[in-house]
């Protein structure tokens, strides 16, 4: 039997008290296209005879968790760039999914990055870069001109008010 240092079983306690708080976390998995177009023609043309809802106000009082994984606002799927579906949870079932619809969160207001990287298995890090890509896209877009005169009138308003 080999003797353990006292520092070396307190530096064993630490990283195992450590270790015990961090959250285990399954990154999302890509499952690639593979006839292309064509399957997704097929898959469209299934998906189609279904009912979904159209616009916020159908799905506003529907079912939680989310049933409609096709949406492009729901949680547990993403399509990237390149026509390739990346399922956020793959160790967990859509039902087991914390938060399935961004519009339900976004409802409710702000998040922190940290919550934000729970919901959509991202880490805090990414999150913060999701964001600073969005907040960009928006300064730069074509209606900014419109969002900053939006922007500064509530400003105004809100100055002559508190005066």
């Amino acid at each position: 039997m080999t003797a353990v240092s006292p520092t070396a079983r307190q530096h064993e306690r630490e990283r195992e008290r450590h270790r015990g708080r961090r959250k285990h976390r399954v990154r999302g998995k890509v499952v690639q296209q593979r006839n292309g177009k064509k399957a997704a023609r097929q898959i469209r043309d299934e998906i189609e005879d279904y009912w979904r809802p159209k616009t916020r106000g159908d799905c506003l009082y529907g079912p939680r968790p989310c049933p409609y994984s096709g949406c492009p606002y729901h949680l547990a799927v993403d399509v990237t760039r390149t026509g390739n579906l990346l399922v956020n949870f793959p160790d967990l079932e859509s039902w087991e999914i914390p938060e399935t619809c961004a519009l339900d969160v976004a409802d409710r207001g702000g998040e922190t990055l940290e919550r934000c990287g729970e919901l959509m298995n991202f880490t805090r890090e990414r999150c913060r870069q999701v964001q600073n890509i969005a907040l960009a896209k928006i300064a730069n877009g074509p209606s900014a001109p419109m969002l900053r005169a939006y922007l500064e009138a509530s400003i105004e308003t809100e100055n002559r008010d508190d005066n």
